[in-house]
């Protein structure tokens, strides 16, 4: 987060967690927090603070995921989690659309955030375990959902 929660991170967060409580399930967070100088870790602390103040803290069976922490494994991340949840579960995968960056048929060998994203992006894509979507809001928000 480069900043206090907004509505966008509200109203997905609730989304989120209805859709777990309804299924008797947990909360798992994740925090994007790529951009080391727009997003220092003071902004993903007082998004918790928030989230916990308003009843919708994380109560999964791991502890919050920061992806700075663990760049580049998408895939591993979403192998992990998918199993935890029941049919009918929603995964929203954030920053898909990468600043357009991800239509790129060949970014530059360096730009290791947009080749693992696209990398992520395609494998989602080719997933028959879920139904999926990417919505066009600011860079790009995935609605995965377990069948």
């Amino acid at each position: 987060p480069s900043g206090r929660m907004h509505l966008g991170n509200l109203m997905c967060c609730l989304l989120a967690w209805l859709s777990a409580k309804s299924k008797g399930g947990q909360v798992l967070l994740r925090i994007e927090d790529l951009d080391a100088v727009r997003c220092p870790r003071v902004y993903a602390d007082a998004i918790q603070d928030d989230l916990a103040w308003l009843g919708l803290a994380a109560d999964g069976p791991t502890p919050t995921v920061y992806q700075s922490e663990r760049s580049g494994i998408y895939q591993q991340y979403y192998d992990m989690v998918l199993p935890l949840l029941k049919n009918g579960g929603i995964i929203l995968a954030d920053n898909t659309l990468w600043d357009g960056k991800v239509i790129m048929e060949n970014p530059h060998h360096t730009d290791t955030q947009t080749i693992a994203i696209k990398a992520f992006n395609d494998f989602i894509a080719n997933d028959d375990r879920v139904e999926k979507i990417i919505l066009p809001l600011r860079d790009g928000l995935t609605l995965i959902r377990k069948k």
